[in-house]
């Protein structure tokens, strides 16, 4: 029974769509003509998503005093599995905690204007 509730899972994961959201600013296009692309990273957080482990991305020392252009926080498959194989071992050692993710990472994408 437990390993078709962690099937069930999975297939759940695997067949939800990811999610993106992207924050965009204006930027004046005759002063930064061009935009930089940071490397991304992950963005955690806990208890469903509602309790932020990681500090806020600070914008500012991201661009390097520079303005921002746009950040996208997706939800990846490797997020989701990351949250899946987290939620197995919780639920494995404690099995109240079946419905509550404990971990839930995001990817953060940042694009600066230059």
């Amino acid at each position: 029974m437990k390993l078709l509730k962690i099937a069930l899972f999975g297939l759940l994961v695997v067949s939800s769509g990811c999610s993106t959201i992207h924050f965009t600013q204006d930027v004046d296009e005759s002063t930064y003509q061009t935009e930089q692309v940071l490397p991304s990273h992950w963005h955690d957080s806990t208890l469903d998503g509602m309790v932020e482990v990681s500090p806020p991305v600070n914008l500012y020392k991201e661009c390097q005093g520079k303005p921002w252009k746009k950040v996208t926080s997706e939800l990846t498959f490797f997020n989701g599995f990351t949250t899946a194989v987290v939620s197995w071992a919780v639920t494995s050692v404690a099995p109240v905690l079946e419905f509550v993710n404990l971990y839930t990472p995001w990817t953060v994408e940042t694009t600066c204007a230059q």
